[in-house]
């Protein structure tokens, strides 16, 4: 609990309510990330790894449609059954920030883009429409979808270890 403390600059919770960390995510406008030093410096943490896929909006965000599809292994074309995180941009730009010549605007830096993160178990329905029209212009911002569908066991440990079939049985200890 102060490792929480630290990173959200509040006061711990006494403990934490069961299901959590799903129990507490949400998407986070891109007037908040500006606003919130520790939205921004986490979201900043996350951009300096370079382990993000950036996807862009072309083709009316048919890239971001392939992407979830084969990334979050989708379950009958419409459950999501590995979590999936990437960053949108708008087609155009240069993934989530761009230095911007002097000459363009004194060496300054262009923030675009958006955090998707999508649970295992959430519905694909929407998802990219939902993507397309909360990309912020001229900032970033946080979309997160909800697991919507609670999957069995075996369907969990399969999806773990990266599997596309579930096992007939499943035995406690393994991975």
């Amino acid at each position: 609990s102060v490792l929480l403390h630290v990173i959200a600059g509040a006061p711990p919770p006494k403990a934490l309510v069961p299901g959590w960390p799903t129990t507490s995510t949400t998407s986070t406008p891109a007037s908040l990330i500006h606003s919130n030093p520790p939205a921004f410096n986490l979201v900043s943490a996350i951009l300096t790894t370079f382990e993000l896929d950036e996807i862009s909006t072309a083709d009316e965000g048919d890239a971001i449609r392939r992407y979830i599809t084969n990334q979050g292994m989708l379950k009958g074309g419409d459950v999501v059954q590995r979590g999936v995180m990437f960053w949108v941009y708008p087609t155009g730009g240069k993934g989530p920030y761009e230095e911007l010549e002097e000459d363009d605007a004194h060496g300054s830096i262009l923030l675009h883009g958006l955090l998707v993160t999508i649970e295992r178990g959430a519905l694909f329905e929407g998802m990219v429409k939902s993507i397309m029209s909360d990309l912020p212009e001229g900032g970033i911002g946080h979309i997160h979808f909800p697991r919507q569908v609670d999957l069995s066991a075996a369907e969990a440990v399969a999806t773990r270890v990266g599997c596309n079939e579930v096992p007939e049985e499943t035995d406690e200890d393994w991975p």
